[in-house]
């Protein structure tokens, strides 16, 4: 995934956080998605219009671990959430 992609949430989705976690519902699917407390952070970053790159970095600053597997970890709750149809990403990168 590009680090300096755009990725927006879907307008279709709606979320709640309930204690550390968040629930997202597809509204266009019915299907709902669990996000534990990094996961969340990384919700809340994507809805504030960070990129993956922000939000590595953000994490990495917020959490004890090494950046290479934030970014993994990162990548892989993206792809998770692209798939299940919850984000979108632009085909523009920013410069």
């Amino acid at each position: 995934m590009d680090p300096n992609q755009t990725i927006t949430v879907a307008s279709h989705v709606t979320f709640q956080q309930v204690g550390d976690e968040t629930v997202l519902l597809n509204l266009a699917s019915g299907q709902y998605f669990g996000l534990n407390t990094v996961g969340t952070r990384i919700w809340k970053l994507l809805a504030e219009g960070h990129n993956r790159s922000q939000i590595c970095q953000s994490i990495a600053a917020e959490f004890s671990a090494p950046m290479a597997d934030i970014e993994r970890d990162t990548d892989a709750l993206l792809t998770a959430l692209l798939d299940h149809g919850l984000i979108q990403q632009s085909t523009a990168t920013q410069s």
